[in-house]
């Protein structure tokens, strides 16, 4: 091998710079950083200007775009970049490198504000003058469980069951990265701050509101008891020769009283009137409340409280309707009142599982 050779398939001192900072944006990535963690990072950024203006650079891009996503596969691209770049694997895309940093850097580290660093001749940073990260505020709530929490604006957010959020509020705007489940936000207006729930592809910000958002699997729903909200759509841009990287449509805007379905497939929202926004956030008081929904949906929705799993085969019985006040977790409420006015009785199937039969 040549010297040219050898010259084409070393990274640059640059790229080299950028996979690190690709890597420990990955690596900060999860519920497990740790002190250690952080103080390792900030001790790499005082290593070298290079270092702290990688970070600044990355930081800056994803800042123009002033916008949050939650997209896991964007973070594992970004780590097997910088991995396949630590190989010493020619480096196909800065373009789209940066792309992918700015989804993983701004789940992680929106908010950081770097302290400036002090450079003596010899390029030595001041002990006294480290990097600033902040980390995003989790809550989560388990099976079963609901919980409160005041903000630091005196916004309030209930979790319903089973929910995972991370909070990153900055000078600039309150964004609020739903991960799992569903959350009830009371928005405490601040017109130079806006109010931005993130799930999955979905973005909601609130115009002045109270409203709930909850992720499926097939797409988002949003509930709106006061004000209103904007629901607008992210998607990633893979062609290198896009203008921009990421792509935010806005589907329209809900009002107080409605309801909205964005599937995640098309990108577009489907609209409803709720008759009574009360029942359907009857969840943050331990309640559930059902109208004559059929008992397919009944069993999904209590489902979601216990770690029981409650199966029905009989295309009959999924079809029932049902009304009534059930405790979040108490399934054998459900079970009395099937059996009693229903005639259908919970089988034991083993210890975790239960399926309804009609009492023949």
């Amino acid at each position: 091998m040549n010297s040219k050779d050898t010259y084409q398939e070393t990274p640059k001192a640059s790229e080299l710079v950028e996979a690190e900072a690709l890597a420990w944006v990955a690596q900060l990535n999860g519920d497990d950083v740790t002190e250690k963690d952080l103080a390792a990072f900030r001790e790499w950024v005082r290593r070298s200007p290079a270092h702290e203006k990688e970070i600044r650079e990355l930081a800056a891009f994803w800042d123009d775009l002033n916008i949050l996503v939650t997209m896991d596969e964007p973070i594992r691209q970004a780590d097997a970049i910088s991995r396949s770049l630590r190989r010493r694997e020619k480096f196909q895309s800065r373009r789209l490198g940066y792309a992918l940093a700015g989804f993983a850097l701004i789940a992680l580290i929106f908010t950081s504000q770097f302290t400036p660093l002090n450079w003596n001749e010899k390029n030595t940073a001041q002990p006294t003058q480290i990097a600033q990260v902040a980390v995003p505020i989790i809550y989560k709530t388990a099976v079963g469980e609901q919980q409160q929490y005041k903000l630091e604006d005196g916004s309030v957010l209930t979790l319903n069951t089973n929910s995972h959020v991370e909070i990153d509020f900055t000078e600039k705007q309150r964004n609020i990265r739903l991960l799992k489940g569903e959350g009830l936000f009371t928005v405490t207006h601040d017109k130079d701050r806006p109010f931005v729930v993130f799930a999955e592809s979905g973005i909601v910000r609130a115009l002045g509101t109270e409203f709930s958002v909850r992720l499926r699997d097939e797409g988002l729903d949003v509930i709106v008891s006061e004000g209103s909200v904007e629901l607008s759509s992210i998607k990633l841009i893979k062609d290198e020769d896009a203008k921009e990287p990421v792509k935010v449509a806005s589907l329209g805007v809900v009002e107080a009283g409605q309801s909205a379905k964005m599937k995640y497939a098309d990108k577009a929202i489907q609209l409803n009137q709720v008759e009574d926004v009360s029942v359907k956030h009857s969840w943050q008081n331990g309640n559930i409340i059902f109208t004559g929904e059929t008992l397919d949906y009944v069993v999904a929705e209590v489902g979601r409280y216990t770690n029981l799993k409650i199966i029905i085969d009989d295309p009959d019985i999924m079809n029932r309707r049902f009304g009534g006040v059930l405790k979040s977790g108490q399934t054998d409420q459900l079970f009395q009142i099937l059996e009693i006015q229903y005639g259908i009785i919970a089988t034991p199937l083993n210890d975790h599982t239960i399926r309804l039969d009609r009492n023949h």
